[in-house]
């Protein structure tokens, strides 16, 4: 078992956020052509994830999800709308609420980030060696860990809509 100080730890965290920030440069610079081919910015590729994992989500718990003003997320939203990736509905359980659903061709732009990011993994996993592999499938176990330790940024109740049924 090799010990190690703090001060090796603080200095090995710092090199890898220094290699994750530059990891995160390298693959924008690599994969902005492809993902640009899909015609829409990062914060409405954001918003349209959030809106798939969430159907229905009411533009408030939208807006809270992205960190941004209701103002802002209707504008994005507004665009969305026109681009016919969503749409928007009263909330079925308040009708004072307006919520937002993804169309088909919604749908199918979130599924080509999805598979565009599937397939970026599988050509940089494809280009590692196995030992490289073997760490990193460790590292980010642990991350995973963490990660699911940890209580969610947003509460639950936040981004999905009420239901419609007593309580």
């Amino acid at each position: 078992m090799v010990l190690v100080t703090s001060t090796d730890r603080a200095r090995l965290t710092g090199d890898l956020i220094v290699s994750f920030e530059r990891m995160r440069e390298l693959t924008a610079r690599v994969h902005a052509p492809e993902f640009l081919s899909l015609d829409v910015t990062m914060q409405q590729a954001k918003a349209l994830r959030l809106i798939q994992r969430t159907p229905g989500i009411r533009m408030s718990a939208l807006a809270a999800g992205l960190g941004v003003s209701l103002s802002t997320v209707s504008g994005n939203v507004d665009r969305l709308a026109e681009m016919d990736l969503v749409v928007r509905h009263e909330d079925p359980a308040d009708r004072r609420q307006v919520a937002v659903s993804l169309t088909d061709r919604g749908q199918e732009v979130t599924d080509q980030f999805q598979d565009l990011g599937a397939r970026m993994m599988q050509d940089l996993l494809g280009s590692l060696t196995l030992d490289e592999m073997v760490g990193l499938r460790l590292g980010l176990g642990g991350l995973v860990r963490v990660l699911e330790q940890r209580p969610a940024a947003a509460p639950t109740d936040q981004l999905h809509p009420p239901s419609a049924g007593p309580h």
